[in-house]
């Protein structure tokens, strides 16, 4: 369903006059019609493992303890590495974690060098230890936060840009979300 359809849906739906374009739009109430599917959306996509928002990543190692940054590495949307799922595809094995600040400590504390990597997101980085070799090939999945796309399906966005975005998040919840915000 398209951004414009679900706002002309919910306007037919509480009395407000049913607009032919929304985004851009000078008219207050669809203005905040449309702000309130923004909140809605927002909401809905924080409140589970939506299928439609899962995604899969992939990094090649580097010989550090931070592995980049989870906004590069998951560049569409990141919101969080759903649990048990990054796998060391080279040497077949899982990496685990995530590790809690007090066991990540401990860790450091104790010079681990044990023979699993473990993992911890600090600051937006992906940290590892131990150090890796450079050059594994490592991919989980994760959860984004962007639950809109463009018309084509390929740019995924958290806000809307245009009355064709496309809602990725179930049509009837994000319908009856904008009905009780209104």
């Amino acid at each position: 369903m398209s951004m414009l359809t679900a706002v002309q849906y919910a306007c037919r739906r509480t009395g407000v006059p049913v607009p032919s374009t929304v985004y851009g739009t000078t008219d207050p109430q669809v203005a905040q019609m449309l702000a309130l599917l923004e909140e809605e959306g927002n909401d809905l996509a924080s409140r589970g493992t939506w299928q439609a928002l899962t995604f899969e990543a992939s990094l090649t190692t580097v010989a550090t303890a931070s592995q980049g940054a989870m906004s590069t590495i998951a560049s569409n949307g990141f919101r969080y590495i759903s649990n048990d799922t990054i796998w060391d595809r080279t040497n077949k094995l899982p990496i685990c974690g995530p590790m809690d600040a007090p066991e990540w400590q401990a860790i450091q504390a104790l010079t681990w060098t044990g023979p699993r990597y473990r993992y911890r997101i600090r600051g937006g980085n992906l940290l590892v230890t131990p150090t890796p070799t450079a050059g594994y090939s490592w991919y989980f999945e994760y959860v984004s936060q962007n639950w809109i796309t463009d018309s084509g399906g390929t740019i995924y966005r958290q806000y809307f840009t245009a009355d064709t975005d496309l809602l990725l998040l179930p049509e009837t919840l994000c319908l009856m979300g904008l009905r009780w915000r209104w």
